[in-house]
């Protein structure tokens, strides 16, 4: 009597586990196992020191190392022209290029720069892309590899043309400005692009962003002053009377000079940059405009050269320089 159904019933209940409460149980029991493997896994890679590509390092965020390659790239005077890790990557592994090795044209040309030009692989690896006028470019000035190395973003559409100068037209220095920096390297100048007829336009443009400023001083600006007023000659390059003439249009004022180291050094210790139109020698194979920028006692004068870092960051003695200038005009401020 005293086993009522009601008893009996409760006893099934406790053998029996409902469907949905087993589903249940069994969902928690697989996330508990998957977060259990995850976090053995990440203690492994901590202990090991590991971290997954793409990841940052403690205290260091995105922005921090876009800006320290911007800074890096500004030293060089250029722009690393859009690049991402994958791609250096890729043109440091050149396993697969070893195709070219002795071929003929500007593949095997290519090919021969790429142990002290990296970029040389990337552009090996996009060919067909390239006009000819850029690939013997940077065959003939390897330090330009940057700007053929470039080119396929900026036909993508991956890179930014906004020119702000500001920074450099404030600086106490001349300052470094390379012809083929992305910014303005791929528009057009005379007849052929600005990254390797642009010479005579970036020098103006130093003189100008260290005497008056950045305001309509940047190279392109003034390409396209020179472009539409005739200071330009296809075949030749940039005219003299682009330094003589027309740099009155960017408030300049410039006087010839001659070809005396003393008169040269008077000028750059009175604060004037003097832009020397150069021949064939050290710093080109055919004509150029670099400027001088000071001079010191002992070790000769500091240049800036538009297609050269490396140029540019050592000093040249008049000795070694004089016999390839063939004009060079001073310059000072016309303004205020």
């Amino acid at each position: 009597m005293e086993q009522t159904p009601p008893v009996r019933r409760r006893r099934r209940r406790e053998r029996e586990w409902p469907p949905i409460e087993l589903g249940f149980f069994f969902l928690t029991v697989l996330l508990a196992l998957v977060m259990t493997v995850t976090g053995v896994a990440m203690l492994v890679d901590a202990l090991r020191g590991d971290q997954p590509a793409g990841t940052v390092t403690v205290g260091q965020t995105d922005g921090d190392t876009q800006n320290q390659d911007d800074e890096a790239s500004a030293q060089s005077g250029q722009t690393d022209g859009g690049k991402t890790d994958s791609e250096s990557a890729e043109s440091a592994d050149t396993s697969d290029l070893a195709q070219y090795a002795g071929a003929s044209g500007y593949a095997g040309q290519l090919y021969a720069l790429l142990e002290d030009h990296p970029e040389a692989a990337y552009v090996l690896r996009n060919l067909s892309l390239y006009p000819d006028e850029i690939l013997d470019f940077v065959i003939r000035y390897p330090e330009a590899m940057p700007f053929a190395a470039s080119y396929p973003d900026y036909i993508n559409g991956n890179l930014s043309l906004e020119i702000d100068l500001s920074e450099e037209g404030a600086s106490d220095t001349v300052p470094l400005l390379i012809q083929w920096d992305s910014r303005w390297a791929y528009r057009n100048y005379g007849d052929g692009l600005f990254g390797y007829t642009g010479c005579g336009p970036t020098c103006l443009s130093m003189v100008a962003l260290y005497l008056n400023g950045w305001d309509n001083n940047d190279p392109y600006t003034i390409a396209q002053y020179a472009d539409e007023n005739g200071y330009y000659y296809n075949g030749s390059g940039s005219a003299w009377t682009l330094m003589s003439e027309a740099s009155a249009h960017f408030g300049l004022t410039a006087t010839e000079l001659t070809l005396d180291e003393n008169r040269i050094i008077e000028a750059l210790e009175s604060g004037e940059p003097v832009v020397c139109a150069m021949g064939e020698g050290d710093f080109t194979d055919n004509g150029h405009f670099i400027v001088l920028t000071g001079y010191t006692e002992g070790q000769g004068f500091t240049v800036n050269d538009p297609n050269s870092p490396s140029n540019s960051a050592r000093t040249w003695t008049f000795d070694e320089i004089s016999d390839q200038i063939n004009n060079l005009w001073s310059f000072r401020s016309s303004e205020g």
